[in-house]
């Protein structure tokens, strides 16, 4: 469990400073307005968002199917 607590809190982070960092990233490189940065980080992280959310359900019920233990290995990984 402490593993996964590790994953979640690295992972966590590592979004919320990727949605802090690139708007600015956007603004300064790109010369966007900060509404048009924030608007297009905000599409692009939510929508990796989405894909994961699918896929990890995709996965998910693909690993029920063919594994004896089910959905525990895909369960393992999610937040609580």
């Amino acid at each position: 469990m402490a593993t996964a607590d590790l994953v979640k809190g690295r992972t966590r982070g590592a979004v919320t400073a990727f949605q802090y960092w690139l708007p600015r990233h956007l603004h300064e490189r790109f010369g966007l307005n900060l509404q048009e940065s924030g608007l297009q980080a905000t599409v692009w992280v939510q929508s990796a968002t989405l894909a994961g959310l699918f896929g990890g359900g995709w996965l998910a019920d693909r690993l029920a199917r063919r594994l004896v233990p089910g959905r525990t290995p895909s369960r393992a990984t999610s937040r609580r």
